[in-house]
């Protein structure tokens, strides 16, 4: 009888937990313990941007969204001289094609599902902070590593072509020697004619705006923190600043090494990467004393929400819930956002100087 009336109780007695997990957003637990996590602090960056996705439910919980994009328009697509003089509007013209892809949000991360007796569960609902500090809050900072992880290694796959300033030109998924470090009296020293030279001047030389993000750790660390340059893990008054200062944001992760490869490292161009992400209980309605499948927010990363779902199970007479989430991941750099030469028949027939390139690159911090 007494599991009968508790159970009946969760949305009373135990509805401060809930409450308490809606509001996470509002406290301060930044800095648990925890690894840096710096591949998911680039992607859900405010610099990053995000992209406009309709979401379309399908079958067997799987959601898609169709995305757009366009080829930019090539030098040699312009017309000069006498080609120039005789083409007019009432020439024949080719259609600029509008091109897409679907991306189904077929992956799903998960913690396991976690259960307690009833006995313990009324032990919960008198220390709720207990609960949510110990449980769910470690849980969460759980599910953030493993989605970094994840991240990064997606990010990796989508490395594309350099055109660097030196004149090469390396294929998809080498990861280039810049040697960032020096050594004097057995003492290493930045060097920043090389990180000037042959990593920030390859990322203008293929044309993006703005500064790029390097994601890695090693001896790309330890450079950053002998040249006294920060950024950019946590929003601090500091942050445009050190960008400006280092030509590029630094953002440390700790788990590049294993995911990457030792002091291997990806720099990135912002709006390149995105994660797209669908929480199933947004369209589901059920809230009941106890059975209850609601969203919660992510204390450190405000653009993310977690599905928390929770039940009484009367079989084996335990409280049981899961922290979940859907998610993909997404280049706005496609395979054919930059033409070759077999463009076909609504493109002049010529190949654009950085075909191959997809906003990611892969390079590895040396040391002598």
């Amino acid at each position: 009888m007494a599991r009968y009336d508790f159970a009946q109780a969760l949305a009373g007695l135990c509805e401060q937990v809930l409450r308490s997990a809606k509001d996470l957003a509002g406290k301060n637990y930044a800095f648990l313990l925890g690894r840096q996590t710096g591949a998911l602090d680039f992607i859900l960056s405010p610099d990053n941007g995000g992209l406009k996705a309709e979401y379309v439910q399908k079958a067997d919980k799987i959601v898609s969204t169709r995305l757009t994009y366009k080829r930019r328009t090539k030098p040699c697509e312009i017309l000069t001289g006498t080609q120039a003089k005789e083409t007019g509007i009432c020439d024949t013209a080719y259609e600029s094609e509008e091109k897409e892809v679907t991306v189904l949000l077929d992956d799903r991360i998960a913690t396991q599902p976690r259960k307690f007796t009833n006995d313990r569960m009324m032990q919960i609902c008198q220390n709720t902070q207990a609960f949510i500090q110990e449980f769910l809050m470690s849980d969460m900072r759980a599910l953030r590593e493993k989605l970094d992880e994840i991240v990064l290694a997606r990010m990796a796959v989508d490395i594309g072509y350099k055109v660097r300033q030196s004149g090469a030109i390396t294929g998809n998924d080498v990861y280039s020697d810049v040697q960032l470090l020096g050594t004097v009296n057995a003492q290493p020293y930045p060097l920043m004619g090389n990180y000037q030279a042959s990593l920030i001047q390859d990322y203008y030389n293929m044309q993006f705006n703005g500064v790029p993000a390097l994601i890695g750790q090693g001896n790309l660390q330890t450079f950053f923190g002998l040249a006294n340059m920060s950024c950019c893990n946590s929003a601090n008054i500091s942050y445009e600043a050190s960008k400006a200062a280092a030509g590029a944001a630094f953002f440390m992760d700790q788990a590049a090494n294993s995911i990457l490869g030792a002091n291997r490292f990806i720099m990135a161009a912002f709006g390149a990467s995105h994660l797209l992400w669908f929480n199933k209980n947004r369209s589901i309605n059920i809230d009941t004393p106890t059975n209850k499948h609601i969203v919660v927010p992510d204390p450190v990363y405000p653009r993310l929400s977690w599905d928390l779902d929770f039940k009484w199970d009367e079989c084996d007479e335990v409280w049981i819930y899961q922290i979940s989430a859907f998610y993909d991941t997404f280049n706005v750099f496609q395979g054919d956002s930059f033409a070759t030469q077999s463009g076909g028949a609504t493109s002049p027939d010529c190949t654009d100087e950085l075909w191959g390139v997809t906003g990611l690159w892969g390079y590895r911090a040396t040391s002598a």
